[in-house]
């Protein structure tokens, strides 16, 4: 499933945005050509944009009918760390680092190295990455300078991760966290702040309670069970007001589990002017400015969301409820366009 996820960033710092691919999914050879697979460790890879005056690894985009083998045009090509990653499955680039989300990522209990479970977590190379050696048939090892395991089993941390440019804090989600007792596989999410220093391994969960140097985390949690809230995260100025908003996505939202239509209505949830009034706060699903409500059942509203403008200047959200069923059709899907929210 190469392509699950897709993102661009100037990975090697050219000054030109590069493609970056990733297969969450995929398997890893445990020694190279030994036929030995581990099973959803998953890759990325980075296609540079402009031409380097090498060989292989430049992208021509000479047409929709060339056909590349992605593993020999690839500038740099990074691995899970291990079996069940699902590493790729989000990415998030700054000037200075890349951020790649391993929701699968089993972590061992202190002092049991026998003793795993899964949490998930986050790695972060530093730019520029340094490319992979073709000549070989192995690829160059690119190694993170940050690793944050997740606390929360089964919580899918790393699961949509957001670093805004230019700003020293990073939003990482957990959609299937369980809050409490009531409030279960509910959602949650982490803001680490002072991540631009932070490097090694940050151990949430054998030592969830320290406080951490340089960085610290405050938290966002649903208010509804199996919600899946953080499903997707999405940063942007929506309103164009020169501030950046926080968009919250959480598609299994039910408004009422004992009504039938009322079931995986979605929901997503708008922190307006986060950086000023959200950041270094512990907050719930309630704390949103805006919340919107998706109106068909089972159509998972939020499970995509973009921005843009229009001709007249206007702010536009585009919002999908992809297995809604709309016109007499069975799960046809619907966009939700939002004017000036």
């Amino acid at each position: 499933m190469i392509g699950s996820v897709l993102s661009k960033g100037d990975v090697d710092l050219d000054g030109n945005d590069d493609l970056i691919v990733a297969a969450p999914y995929s398997p890893m050879d445990v020694k190279n050509n030994s036929k030995v697979f581990e099973p959803l460790t998953g890759s990325l890879y980075v296609i540079k944009s402009s031409p380097t005056n090498t060989n292989k690894n430049e992208f021509s985009t000479d047409g929709v009918t060339s056909t590349y083998d992605i593993s020999t045009i690839a500038y740099a090509v990074i691995n899970g760390g291990s079996k069940y990653d699902l590493f790729g499955a989000s990415i998030s680039i700054d000037n200075e680092r890349v951020y790649v989300g391993a929701p699968g990522h089993r972590a061992q209990y202190k002092g049991d190295s026998s003793n795993t479970t899964t949490v998930g977590c986050i790695y972060g190379y530093k730019l520029p990455l340094i490319p992979s050696n073709h000549e070989n048939s192995d690829f160059s090892i690119i190694s993170p300078i940050l690793q944050i395991i997740g606390k929360d089993r089964l919580g899918e941390f790393g699961k949509a991760i957001a670093k805004p440019l230019g700003h020293n804090y990073l939003i990482v989600s957990a959609p299937a966290s369980t809050i409490s007792e009531k409030v279960k596989q509910a959602g949650l999410i982490y803001v680490f702040e002072n991540i631009n220093g932070t490097n090694g391994i940050v151990d949430l969960f054998n030592s969830p309670l320290i406080s951490l140097s340089p960085v610290s985390y405050s938290v966002i949690a649903s208010s509804t069970s199996f919600a899946r809230f953080g499903q997707k995260l999405f940063m942007h100025d929506i309103d164009n007001d020169g501030n950046l908003d926080l968009l919250i996505s959480s598609p299994m939202f039910t408004s009422d589990m004992a009504i039938f239509e009322k079931r995986e209505l979605g929901a997503v949830y708008v922190y307006k002017n986060f950086d000023h009034f959200f950041l270094e706060k512990n907050l719930t699903s309630n704390d949103a400015s805006i919340i919107l409500y998706g109106r068909n059942r089972g159509g998972r509203f939020g499970s995509a969301i973009c921005s843009g403008r229009n001709s007249s200047k206007n702010n536009l959200l585009m919002i999908s409820s992809p297995y809604a069923s709309v016109n007499n059709l069975e799960m046809n899907g619907i966009v939700e366009l939002y004017v000036d929210v």
